[in-house]
């Protein structure tokens, strides 16, 4: 009975042996031919819907301001605020000059 077992383990790893050193040292029999390169298709560049002028470095992007807006900005202009507080005061002022609109 072990002699069975034996064998089965030795044909088991004599097929197993043989079929991975057949996938490391197999050769192509006949020359392969170089594949086509591969060419990405991109979609054709549409128009752009509207015009956009490029951004000087630094530049901010003007938009219209209102007039709460810009009421705010000087005062914190006069009051010389840079950086954060200004943005913080900015926000509170704007906030307080709509609800005294409405």
């Amino acid at each position: 009975m072990n002699f069975v077992k034996i064998a089965a383990a030795a044909a088991i790893l004599a097929v197993t042996a043989s079929a991975a050193m057949a996938q490391a040292t197999t050769t192509p029999s006949a020359p392969v031919a170089p594949k086509a390169p591969v060419v990405a298709t991109t979609p054709a560049p549409t128009a752009p819907t509207a015009t956009v002028a490029p951004k000087a470095k630094g530049a901010a992007l003007k938009t219209a301001q209102t007039p709460e807006s810009q009421a705010c900005s000087a005062e914190a202009d006069t009051k010389g605020l840079h950086g954060k507080p200004r943005v913080k005061f900015r926000k509170a002022c704007i906030k307080a000059a709509t609800a005294k609109k409405s």
